[in-house]
């Protein structure tokens, strides 16, 4: 007890500016049952003021004590007073501590909302300029395959422009095309480039001193040669050919009476060919190449004969359960593939095992596959004819050679 009262009397002191003085009073009570007695503690506290006389209340021997107890616990120990806190001094702290963090607060708002508004339009005008340089390259593939003449740029450029027009980039934003060679020396493989630019208004950027952001993005086509991939063992007839329309790819045993059912065997070279063939054909496509480029080369492929149900109704289904693609001619999308277009006839012509011609190659989407309810052995897989191989589509494989099966695909 006397080591924690000139402590206690020295920080009154210093923090209330005051003499301090505390009056101590031990008094004995009545003695506990094991003899010993017991002490109660009376203190009382008293702080001096100008208005304050000094009267008989103050034990002068014991407040003398104190104090100068305290005095000398005060002097001797300073490294106490120095860091004891000084609550008079720290007014007026909280309100720039709640300035900064609502500043930095503010900062990370930006950083989140506006750079997230920065990525998604960033994403959007990347898709228009993607599809608006395969839109370019779509035109030259329909046409003379060069752009060295002012009315076909004028051309490409149109079309490229509609469709970045119609996926959200305003006229002003598009930059000029850039038209190109991939091989510069020989002139081979056009490229066309897109361009866009946008000025993004920001929201709490704006706050911090930054109003605006830029966005450009850019996307390049490029035309080669393609070699025929992911074909499904299937034939059309080229009079039967409607865009956007859906036609039957293997029709069932009432459609057809000569033993062919629109099905090709692919492994006539080396004799494998068969159900087993043509089920995994359908699961995983054909991914060999014709002797010569088709077009402008044609290319003889027998038939498949037999109806074949389970080994078409299984494949069939387990692509059919597959998500359907986002981009429709993707040939990598495993409802999207090439099929072969055969010269103008009817199936009913071709009996037995015989040899169709194929003078193309059609991008189809499956779509589904069903008996007509008249039962099994009469199943039809049918599916959306999308364009040919030679349009816009997916393009794994490229030859520099500008002359048979054509397609476009996007450098970046």
């Amino acid at each position: 007890m006397n080591v924690y009262v000139p402590m206690i009397v020295g920080f009154l002191h210093r923090e209330l500016g005051q003499r301090v003085e505390i009056t101590i009073d031990w008094r004995c009570q009545a003695s506990r049952p094991d003899g010993q007695r017991t002490s109660r503690l009376n203190a009382s506290f008293r702080r001096s003021t100008p208005h304050c006389s000094d009267g008989a209340v103050r034990p002068p021997r014991q407040t003398a004590a104190v104090s100068e107890t305290a005095a000398v616990f005060s002097d001797k120990m300073p490294h106490l007073r120095n860091h004891a806190p000084d609550l008079r001094n720290q007014r007026g702290v909280i309100a720039p501590t709640v300035a900064l963090l609502m500043f930095v607060l503010l900062g990370f708002s930006a950083l989140v909302t506006d750079v997230g508004l920065v990525y998604s339009v960033r994403r959007q005008m990347q898709n228009a300029v993607d599809m608006a340089a395969l839109a370019g390259a779509n035109q030259l593939l329909t046409d003379a395959l060069t752009f060295e003449s002012l009315s076909m740029r004028q051309a490409i450029t149109d079309n490229a422009a509609g469709v970045a027009t119609a996926n959200g980039i305003a006229t002003g934003e598009l930059e000029p095309l850039v038209f190109s060679y991939r091989n510069l020396s020989a002139r081979l493989n056009p490229t066309i480039t897109v361009a866009a630019h946008r000025d993004v208004n920001l929201l709490f950027a704006s706050v911090l001193g930054f109003s605006s952001q830029r966005v450009r993005v850019e996307a390049t086509s490029v035309i080669g040669r393609l070699r025929p991939f992911g074909l499904w063992p299937w034939g059309v007839t080229q009079d039967s050919l409607v865009y956007n329309q859906e036609l039957s790819l293997k029709v069932g045993a009432r459609q057809n009476a000569t033993g062919n059912f629109m099905a090709l065997d692919f492994d006539r070279e080396d004799q494998t060919g068969g159900a087993r063939s043509y089920q995994k054909y359908i699961r995983n496509k054909f991914n060999g190449a014709p002797p010569a480029p088709v077009p402008p080369n044609t290319w003889s492929v027998p038939t498949e004969t037999g109806n074949m149900v389970g080994p078409t109704r299984d494949p069939v289904m387990d692509l059919l359960g597959m998500p359907a693609c986002t981009y429709g001619t993707d040939i990598r999308c495993p409802r999207i593939g090439l099929v072969p277009v055969l010269q103008a006839m009817t199936w009913n012509e071709v009996a037995g095992k015989s040899e169709v011609v194929v003078v193309d190659f059609a991008i189809f989407r499956l779509d589904s596959w069903d008996n007509g309810g008249t039962g099994r052995g009469n199943d039809t897989v049918r599916g959306q004819f999308l364009t040919y191989a030679k349009g816009v589509g997916g393009v794994q494989a490229f030859d520099t050679d500008l002359s048979g099966l054509l397609g476009a695909r996007l450098l970046r």
